[in-house]
């Protein structure tokens, strides 16, 4: 089946005022634990509990057990050949909602999910995850004042406990194929230059490829070309001192490395459906209440 044919489904929000997160137990009726590949428009994380079978992600079959993570990027094919029904807890979120956090830096954990997208834990591991995966659901449940600041922070701790996992010898994981090791090398370049680098060609220079080949590739393991990964990244961190900065416009467009603020002005419109200024107002009304 080609990517294009896999449906892709967006960020399945509760409500208009929901901050872009979604944590929630395994539900067998919605559509992503199907026997079916679909794909993703956000970040996944799928905590099991317990369960038997197998998860089949980008075409690779990886069991189904206790004490197992299973990450994923936006784009990637995936769907659950069950034998016991799993249980556990998934964890969905956008890019942006890492960058909501003033405080937080971009991690390269889910660079590493080129490398191995699924960890099999030890007891004190498995411990230490579900101890925050609970207090995840239980501020995402409750709804509690300063949740969206909880939600943050327990988000960031429980990547940085992941990362941590991946550089343990005793972490069980298995290795996939390196079909999406360009990709994984692309998107950490895109992260390390974004602010002075916006053009597809440069990348494809830096990779050893052509333009057109890297987009191919990229648009096969993550649903769109090379060239959106670049806007989205600079949207991100434009959006991110929008939100969280008195910086004016003109000051982050020569930040996020454009010369000409009524062309970046344009580019923002385009890429998010409001000017820069119009996002300031509406984010910052809009999370109010809940970010004090």
């Amino acid at each position: 089946m080609h990517p294009g044919d896999i449906p892709l489904h967006d960020f399945p929000y509760r409500h208009e005022l929901d901050p872009p997160i979604m944590i929630k137990r395994l539900n067998p009726d919605e559509p992503w634990m199907k026997p079916a590949p679909d794909r993703h428009t956000f970040y996944a994380l799928f905590w099991i509990i317990e369960g038997e079978g197998f998860h089949h992600i980008d075409y690779t079959g990886y069991a189904i057990r206790p004490q197992t993570l299973y990450l994923m990027r936006p784009g990637q094919s995936h769907f659950f050949e069950v034998d016991k029904r799993p249980q556990g807890i998934s964890i969905f979120f956008l890019e942006e909602f890492l960058y909501l956090n003033k405080q937080f830096k971009p991690t390269e954990l889910f660079y590493l999910i080129d490398r191995c997208p699924t960890l099999y834990l030890r007891p004190a591991q498995a411990r230490a995850l579900q101890q925050i995966i609970e207090q995840l659901l239980s501020e995402y449940e409750n709804e509690r004042f300063g949740y969206l600041d909880a939600l943050q922070h327990l988000t960031q701790l429980l990547l940085i406990y992941v990362r941590r996992f991946y550089n343990q010898p005793n972490t069980d994981f298995i290795e996939p194929t390196a079909t999406t090791y360009l990709s994984s090398q692309f998107q950490r370049l895109v992260d390390q230059h974004f602010l002075t680098t916006h053009h597809l060609r440069s990348y494809s220079d830096m990779l050893g490829v052509t333009p057109g080949y890297l987009s191919e590739q990229i648009k096969m393991t993550t649903g769109v070309p090379g060239s959106h990964v670049i806007r989205r990244r600079i949207i991100i961190e434009a959006k991110r001192l929008l939100a969280h900065s008195e910086l004016t416009v003109s000051e982050i467009c020569t930040h996020v490395g454009f010369k000409d603020s009524s062309y970046f002005a344009r580019f923002f419109r385009r890429e998010s459906g409001q000017s820069p200024l119009d996002f300031r107002r509406s984010y910052r009304e809009k999370y109010r209440n809940i970010l004090g």
